[in-house]
């Protein structure tokens, strides 16, 4: 309770606080000269690597782990006139003193990850005891690292971004990153994914009808699994990444 309230506020104060700097460049007419570092049409896709396994497993039922998701994020985005710059993947991590055989699953997941090209940010998983003495490991902090970076990025220039996350209160964070763009004078635009054509009774659980303040844009089940690999050895799978195909099997163990 005491993390959930910790982060809660952490989370708030990061977006009071960019809330205001915004403002006072607005009242004030302060000109804040556009980077460079980005060029328009660049698009960066920031991902929960966890709510979009959730999303594949209980909307798209699909194994998340058969599914080769920079593939399948890269070529979504390239559908949608939006080739990927960057594919920014965030997740949690076992402690490797309380469980070193996840936390070495999870580890071999993250470097086939980076092998595909992709920039992985792990955070530690935050324990915590049940009442019936059990202890449990959740994500804490993904959100507001991932709204940080989005704002980073549009404070760089950014003009574009695919988010994908079920976390509602990173709309806010997209919010204040689209207010900071107009103060330096270009337009943000982000993007979020919604699943179409589905009709389950749980429809809705992971996040699929998008994030506020962005774009949503369909994606379908059938497109999803064109990206499910029964076999492992996938002959269409490019060369770079079919090396540590295997460690892709290993994160069901830390969901």
């Amino acid at each position: 309770m005491i993390n959930r309230h910790f982060n809660d506020a952490v989370r708030h104060r990061l977006i009071n606080i960019q809330a205001a700097e915004s403002r006072t460049a607005r009242n004030t007419k302060a000109q804040v000269p556009q980077s460079d570092f980005y060029h328009p049409d660049d698009v960066i896709a920031f991902v929960d690597l966890q709510n979009l396994h959730y999303f594949l497993k209980e909307n798209c039922r699909v194994s998340a782990t058969q599914v080769h998701i920079p593939n399948l994020l890269r070529d979504f985005s390239r559908a949608n006139g939006m080739p990927l710059r960057d594919l920014c993947i965030f997740t949690g991590i076992h402690d490797i003193r309380r469980e070193p055989h996840r936390h070495e699953a999870m580890a071999n997941r993250i470097r086939w990850l980076e092998h595909c090209g992709a920039k992985v940010t792990t955070l530690p998983l935050s324990y915590y005891v049940q009442r019936d003495g059990e202890t449990k490991a959740q994500e804490k902090g993904i959100d507001v690292r991932i709204g940080s970076e989005v704002i980073r990025a549009v404070n760089n220039g950014l003009h574009r971004a695919l988010v994908i996350t079920q976390d509602k209160d990173i709309s806010q964070a997209i919010k204040v990153a689209a207010e900071m763009a107009v103060e330096r004078g270009f337009d943000f635009k982000a993007y979020s994914l919604v699943l179409e054509h589905t009709e389950w009774e749980h429809n809705g659980k992971c996040g699929i009808y998008g994030v506020a303040f962005t774009e949503k844009l369909p994606i379908t089940v059938d497109f999803v699994r064109n990206y499910v690999r029964d076999d492992r050895s996938h002959p269409e799978l490019p060369s770079k990444c079919q090396s540590n195909v295997k460690d892709d099997t290993l994160l069901d163990q830390n969901q």
